[in-house]
């Protein structure tokens, strides 16, 4: 009988969150006086389908020294990198140094500042991945109204949105073939906003798969007040 892959988290967590004008980096705001890292870091430890956890935090971070989150599948912390991919690298690497880690198994990237990803997001994810056998991301539909402008914002366009989607973390692929995928985007000097970006441009295309809202993205204080509301209800 054939082994099933086993899935590692990486929570890439050394960014400073300029855009959130906070006096500490947003991952370490409080929402109901926990560290918002931590409320996201307890939702995918609870997760049954993910072995193993490592997070990527910035070298000069002293936060994380003083109130570190402690859990039986925390392997341990990696070195946050100037960009997102620099930090998700490391911890890819971090991973394929364990023993108990494949190429192929499944290496599952979620930001830390998504408190909000759900229980059945996650089970959803892997179960489409396991399909694909590429991998898969987390996102919703758009559902506004798309507008193109020019560059004194006259409209000069409506996109049809049926095909365009918003995408989240997590998002998972063969540990093996992230690795290569963003080894190759640094390498060719290309910026990739997330990892789905790196596997595309080798040719692998990943599947969409429909999340729950609650897992926003927190970059501003509106964002945050919501996280709030939804923690609040599903603690």
């Amino acid at each position: 009988m054939t082994e099933q892959p086993k899935v590692w988290a990486i929570i890439p967590a050394a960014g400073i969150g300029s855009r959130m004008l906070a006096e500490i980096p947003k991952q370490y705001l409080k929402i109901h006086g926990t560290p918002m890292l931590h409320h996201t870091l307890s939702r995918i430890c609870a997760s049954p389908v993910i072995d193993g956890v490592v997070i990527g935090i910035n070298p000069q971070d002293s936060r994380w020294s003083k109130d570190p989150f402690t859990h039986p599948k925390i392997l341990g912390v990696c070195d946050g990198g100037r960009e997102r991919a620099d930090t998700v690298l490391n911890g890819l690497k971090f991973l394929e140094r364990l023993d108990q880690v494949a190429q192929s198994d499944w290496a599952l990237v979620h930001d830390a500042v998504r408190p909000g990803i759900m229980q059945q997001d996650i089970q959803n994810l892997l179960t489409l991945a396991n399909d694909n056998q590429i991998g898969a991301v987390l996102g919703k539909r758009l559902v506004d109204t798309l507008k193109i402008t020019d560059e004194e914002q006259v409209i000069q366009q409506t996109v049809a949105r049926k095909k365009f989607w918003r995408a989240f973390t997590p998002q998972v692929f063969r540990l093996g073939d992230l690795l290569r995928a963003i080894e190759a985007a640094v390498a060719d000097g290309v910026q990739i906003t997330d990892e789905s970006m790196a596997m595309e441009r080798l040719g692998l295309g990943p599947a969409m798969v429909e999340g729950h809202s609650s897992n926003n993205k927190i970059t501003t204080i509106d964002d945050l007040d919501l996280a709030d509301l939804f923690l609040a209800e599903f603690q």
